[in-house]
């Protein structure tokens, strides 16, 4: 029973700080499967799903 919680429906955006982005980049591209939305020398957005 789901008493006063509510499920996630969507994911809007999620942010993770990391040492090695380029080592984050490659996790989720090879094990997760996303594709890159865009690159900047900080950060890596990554498309999830339509909508």
């Amino acid at each position: 029973m789901n008493r006063g919680r509510t499920a996630v429906k969507a994911l809007g955006e999620i942010a993770f700080r990391v040492n090695d982005l380029d080592k984050m980049q490659k996790f989720y591209e090879e094990v997760v499967e996303l594709k890159i939305f865009k690159r900047f020398p900080k950060a890596v957005f990554f498309h999830v799903a339509d909508g």
